[in-house]
């Protein structure tokens, strides 16, 4: 038997209950209900809470092969919710392809993930996170929208230097403030181009 079915099957009353939780709701939802592993899992550790972030994720895809496959409902699990809605005919063949759910699916990460893995993850996340705000206060220095292309950049980043360089009498604090801007502005295009 399947030991994480009893997880499913509370996840699965819970959203017939509630069509619209979060993920932290339904890990203190699976904890409350003192079923395991979630009950063992100490969340102020970071491993432990990659393996109850894990198995929950699995636990939703599963979930949700099932509502298609027996064409009862369609989950849709995002980053900040997870929604049950109601089944329609097509919804299989319009699901677009998800990463995520084969990365969750396959059961084998949630054990080859190691501590230094996940603090890894976590560090790689942050940098990231800090990165894109670095990127959107660049943006609006060079007076451009989030959605700017780095042609854009380099349009208004000439622009701007131009009409606030020190030696056309614009103020040196401004021209400083324009050329990190646009160096913020390098790497972050240069780590999307990776990505």
């Amino acid at each position: 038997m399947d030991a994480l079915l009893p997880v499913i099957t509370l996840l699965d009353h819970h959203l017939q209950d509630q069509a619209h939780c979060t993920e932290h709701e339904l890990i203190k939802l699976v904890q409350h209900a003192q079923l395991e592993p979630f009950c063992q899992f100490d969340l102020k550790q970071s491993k432990a809470l990659f393996n109850a972030h894990f198995l929950l994720k699995h636990c939703l895809y599963r979930l949700q092969e099932q509502g298609m496959r027996d064409r009862a409902f369609v989950l849709e699990i995002t980053s900040v919710s997870i929604k049950r809605l109601p089944y329609h005919s097509g919804a299989y063949a319009l699901r677009p392809s998800d990463p995520l759910r084969v990365y969750y699916l396959n059961i084998d990460h949630y054990f080859e993930t190691s501590e230094d893995d996940v603090n890894q993850l976590l560090g790689d996340f942050w940098q990231r996170y800090l990165l894109q705000n670095d990127a959107q206060a660049a943006l609006k220095t060079l007076e451009l929208s989030p959605e700017a292309d780095y042609a854009a950049v380099k349009q208004s980043y000439r622009r701007l230097a131009q009409k606030s360089h020190p030696d056309k009498g614009g103020a040196p604090s401004e021209f400083v403030k324009i050329n990190a801007a646009k160096e913020i502005l390098d790497k972050h295009f240069v780590k999307k181009l990776k990505a």
